[in-house]
Formats: structure tokens, C-alpha cells, sequence
């Protein structure tokens, strides 16, 4: 008997586990990807998307082994899509924590978060710090009316295999690979018994006080259907309004002006601290724009050799789109990993109005702006949402503190629970609900 069982092994599960450890809880893992298999973890890894493509990002940090696979969206194997993962980490905006449509919002705010999120940080050691030289180029953006965006970024990102090898050592946690299916079977109100079936065809049977699931955006989320349907009887679970985080070119700048400032930003990050840019929060809120965010691209004076001017090579302008929930956007439950997900007009024409107010800033703080006339959008498998917190669970299926809606004993911590994306990349948040629910478990039965 488990205190502890996580279904999954990325950043979600390895935060859990770390922190459910912590509490002296024994822990056992359930993977579904081998430990080092690459072949059986791409068969798992693949999503039809018959509308737009759903990729992976970052193919310039992956393992050599992958450049054949830049397509893949995401990886099974001990260590989750870290195998895929390029190493940037920014918690969410407290404007994201506001927003709302209909019933869909977060029930809890920034402050709530904000210790798991400094726990995450703590543990895999990203706290985002952006150097004082960089305080002349927050007052010249402040003063033109831009946020920056600071990002921390891993000169060699984090592998997840390694950080579970290491955490292994504690007697208190098991880790099963290689595991086909999991069959769950429940009992008053909760999950009693799950028939783990390996891909060899050995079976084992696992009892656990909790159940924490966090198998990634798109896998958690058809195991909550799973979960849900199966406990409750409740066939029209809800997994519309996913969400990625579409990005492309904008346009280029030929900087003639305030050229320290944007020394300061296109050097940021070789100190481990990328700057971004957006627009103030509260203009977001007022215009019902999303938290989208803009990224320069390009060499600065220091990394030319400083003789070298400017105008001789422009900086590329880039946005990641905050992608606000649909509808149409869904995980497709009528065929194995299937999502039809697409870029929509109006998510377009969002984009098009936040570069219409900040585009001009830009160009007043360096100088002459060329904006490309069609923004080629593609996602960046950072899947979100189709499973998320509210208030109501008869309406959704999470309750606030993570409890899957008619179980009692079970959580879940993914980026399915997202009510609203923003921009950010989702790691750090994805962590920080990983330690808040392993954080919360206990010898003795929740309340």
C-alpha cells in the first residue's frame, strides 16, 4: 500500500513526488514511456491533428538522437517531454490569474500560487533574476508604456531522467516504466485498486491512499474523461477550449536609436535572463487583449564587435500568442490521440490589435519597424486546458485545490487544469501545481 501514486513522470510528477517525499509519504511513479527506448517513446508521442499541425518547439536544444524527430509534440519515457524541452521558465501574469469567460476562470489568484511557485524555482534551481544593468531599459520602455518580460533561461535545460535517477536513492519511491494500461477500479467514491498491465504483459496491482494524475496536456486530460466517466457515469466531460501557444514573425527592426537599452535586451540572455516585451497588464484587461509577449531576435553592438552598425543586419521581431479558449479547439475522444485544434480569425485579429499598440512603441524607442503583412502562426506544443480548475465542477472536472470532481482521493496536476494559458511557457506553473498538490497530501485522509 502507496500513499502516493502519480501517474506520470515530467515536471508535474517529478514536483509532486519531490514534494510528497518531503512529507515522508512513500510514492510510487507510473510511466507509460520506457526509460531508453527513443523508438517506443516516439510510436507513443504521436497526435493526429487533422486541422493544424501540433508540434514541438525548441529543435535547437533538443538531443541529437531527436533531430530526425522535430515534429514530435512531446515525449514518453522517464522524464517526460524534458527529453524535448529547451529550457525557458516564466510563471504566469497576474493578469492571466483575472481573466474570465463564462463559468471558465482560475478560483484562486497569484498569491495563492505564488509559494509553490518559488518552491519549483527552489528545486530545479531557475529563479528568475534579471541583472541590475538591465534598470536603464526597464525606464525607457516603462516610459514609452512597455513591460518587459524577464525569462529564465537554462544554458543546458533540465533532463528529467537524471533528476529521477538521483531521487531514487530515497527508499520511499518506486517508479514503474513501460506501463501499457493502468485500469482503475473505485469504490465509494474513490479509486481503491489499479491494475497496472506493462508492455511485456506482466501485470501488478497498486493500492494507494491519493492518486495524483499529471501525464501532460493532452494525456491527463483523456484520463480524466477516463477517470470521471468511468466513477461517475458523467459520458459529456468537458474537453473543448484547448489552447496552445501559437508563435511566428512580425516583422523587423532597424535600430538607430537608444542603442544601449537594446544592447541591454539582446544580450539578456547570455546571463541567463531573456527579456521580453508586452504591453501594461491593465491596457490588456481594458482592450481584452491577451497577454501576448514579443521577443527581439538579433545580435547586439557587444556580440558584432561593436564596429559594426545596426542598420547592416535588422532584429527579428517575433510574438507568442496568449490563445484564448474555443470551443472548436478540443481533444477528439472518438480516436486515439487526436486533436483538432486550429488558429482561428479571431484569435488572429487579437494578435493583429496588440501589435497595433505596441509595434509603434517600439518603433519610437529604436527606430524604423518593417511589419511583415501576414504573421505565420505555429503552435508550440504547449498544450493547455481542456480539463479545467472552476468553481463548479459539476461544470468542469477539477476543484480548486486540484481534486478530480467525484473522487475523493484523487488530484491532478497538468496544464489541462488551466482555465487561461497567457503566453508563458507553462513549466514553471505546470511544477508549481505539482508541489502544491504532493505538498497537500497527508498520512491522514484530506478533510
Amino acid at each position: 500500500m502507496y500513499d502516493v501514486a502519480i501517474y506520470g513522470s515530467g515536471f508535474a510528477g517529478f514536483s509532486a513526488a519531490y514534494a510528497a517525499l518531503q512529507n515522508g509519504l512513500s510514492v510510487i511513479v507510473v510511466e507509460k514511456g520506457p526509460r531508453n527506448n527513443l523508438a517506443a517513446s516516439v510510436k507513443y508521442a504521436s497526435v493526429a491533428a487533422p486541422w493544424e499541425q501540433v508540434q514541438s518547439g525548441g529543435f535547437d536544444f533538443v538531443e541529437p538522437e531527436l533531430k530526425d524527430f522535430s515534429n514530435v509534440p512531446r515525449f514518453f519515457g522517464l522524464g517526460g517531454t524534458s527529453k524535448l524541452w529547451a529550457g525557458k521558465w516564466r510563471p504566469l501574469d497576474a493578469v492571466d490569474f483575472i481573466r474570465r469567460s463564462g463559468q471558465r476562470a482560475w478560483p484562486f489568484g497569484p498569491t495563492e500560487i505564488e509559494p509553490f511557485v518559488r518552491a519549483a524555482s527552489d528545486l530545479f534551481g531557475v529563479t528568475i533574476t534579471p541583472r541590475p544593468s538591465v534598470t536603464p531599459l526597464l525606464h525607457c520602455c516603462n516610459s514609452v508604456g512597455v513591460r518587459v518580460v524577464p525569462i529564465r533561461v537554462e544554458p543546458k535545460p533540465t533532463r528529467l531522467a537524471l533528476l529521477w535517477a538521483r531521487l531514487e536513492s530515497n527508499s520511499l519511491l518506486t517508479v514503474v516504466t513501460e506501463v501499457a494500461r493502468s485500469n482503475f477500479r473505485f469504490a465509494d467514491g474513490g479509486i481503491v485498486e489499479v491494475d497496472l498491465e506493462k508492455s511485456d504483459g506482466t501485470r501488478q496491482d497498486v493500492k494507494a491512499r491519493y492518486h495524483v494524475v499529471a501525464a501532460g496536456g493532452v494525456e491527463s486530460a483523456r484520463l480524466l474523461y477516463k477517470l470521471v466517466s468511468n466513477a461517475t457515469g458523467r459520458t459529456r466531460t468537458y474537453l473543448g477550449g484547448y489552447m496552445d501557444h501559437p508563435k511566428g514573425g512580425v516583422g523587423h527592426l532597424y535600430p538607430s536609436r537608444n542603442l544601449d537599452a537594446l544592447d541591454a535586451l539582446l544580450d539578456s540572455s547570455n546571463e541567463g535572463c531573456l527579456l521580453a516585451l508586452s504591453l501594461p497588464e491593465e491596457e490588456l484587461l481594458d482592450n481584452c487583449l491577451g497577454n501576448h509577449t514579443l521577443f527581439l531576435w538579433g545580435r547586439s553592438r557587444r556580440q558584432l564587435g561593436w564596429k559594426r552598425l545596426y542598420r547592416r543586419r535588422a532584429i527579428r521581431l517575433n510574438v507568442n500568442v496568449d490563445q484564448f479558449p474555443e470551443e472548436t479547439n478540443q481533444i477528439d475522444l472518438s480516436m486515439e490521440n487526436m486533436v483538432r485544434w486550429r488558429i482561428s480569425g479571431e484569435t488572429r485579429n487579437n494578435v493583429n490589435r496588440f501589435l497595433d499598440r505596441i509595434l509603434p512603441r517600439i518603433r519610437d524607442l529604436w527606430g524604423m519597424i518593417d511589419r511583415a503583412s501576414w504573421c505565420e502562426l505555429r503552435g508550440a506544443s504547449h498544450p493547455a486546458g481542456c480539463t479545467p480548475f472552476a468553481h463548479n465542477p459539476d461544470i468542469f472536472q477539477l476543484h480548486p485545490d486540484g481534486r478530480i470532481a467525484g473522487l475523493d482521493n484523487a488530484f491532478c496536476a497538468s496544464s489541462a487544469a488551466f482555465p487561461f494559458a497567457g503566453s508563458a511557457n507553462p513549466t514553471l506553473t505546470i511544477a508549481a501545481l505539482g508541489y502544491r498538490v504532493g505538498s497537500a497530501l497527508t498520512r491522514s485522509p484530506l478533510p
